[in-house]
């Protein structure tokens, strides 16, 4: 499996073209994995609280797209609200630190983290254990 570049949100209508990119209704969460490293060529400008908290990396199928998997990194994750990621989306705000908090339609929050990014891996549907191993040692490293 070859490594995918990220790509980071900066903007919020970079947010909301995300969002709209994606066909939630048919989508469903097919891996998920927390770690505090960060994989390699995630942005390192990351506006942190003082506390550690979990990068979390969801693997979305888009069931709807050619493309389909997705694959989702949220750095710094301070807020995950219960079955978050059953009902995922990415319709919230992102403020001038690049800070992302996702809502519900009735304004309650769902997710907040200190960054966001994506990117479509090389992965095929039906395979399983895509984060058992999400980048090797040699590649945090630059080797």
């Amino acid at each position: 499996m070859t490594q995918v570049a990220w790509t980071p949100i900066n903007e919020p209508s970079e947010l909301e073209a995300l969002d709209k990119s994606i066909c939630w209704e048919d989508s469903r969460l097919f891996e998920s994995y927390t770690t505090d490293a960060l994989a390699p060529g995630l942005p390192s400008d990351v506006n942190r609280t003082g506390y550690i908290n979990p990068n979390l990396y969801v693997l979305i199928d888009e069931a709807c797209h050619k493309r389909g998997m997705i694959e989702l990194a949220f750095l710094h994750v301070d807020y995950l609200g219960t079955n978050a990621l059953e009902h995922l989306h990415l319709q919230g705000t992102i403020d001038s630190l690049k800070r992302i908090e996702v809502r519900t339609h009735r304004d309650e929050l769902l997710l907040r983290c200190a960054r966001l990014a994506f990117r479509y891996p090389d992965w095929v549907r039906g395979q399983t254990g895509y984060y058992q191993r999400p980048w090797s040692s040699d590649e945090e490293s630059g080797r």
